[in-house]
């Protein structure tokens, strides 16, 4: 449940990061260390609320080597995952 909706995390070491229930939207990811990095969602009554939102998240070379995807809303179909991604 984080909020880093817009953040520059450009380059930056987020290697083994959990990122549950939040919002990435338009966050510039772009060369950060993201293996092995859980984007995932938190379990509610409401199935759409609690989603990771990735949408227009900037990855040009990102590490995203290991990196796991569970319900997360905006997940280009280009990136790599290694879980369920839907929406």
């Amino acid at each position: 449940m984080c909020d880093f909706r817009g953040a520059d995390l450009r380059g930056a070491s987020l290697r083994g990061a959990s990122f549950t229930g939040c919002d990435l939207r338009d966050a510039d990811l772009r060369d950060a260390d993201l293996s092995y990095a859980n984007f995932g969602y938190v379990s509610t009554h409401d199935p759409e609320y609690g989603r990771t939102d990735v949408t227009g998240a900037r990855w040009d070379g990102a590490n995203l080597r290991g990196v796991t995807v569970e319900r997360v809303i905006g997940w280009p179909d280009s990136l790599p995952d290694s879980g369920v991604t839907s929406g």
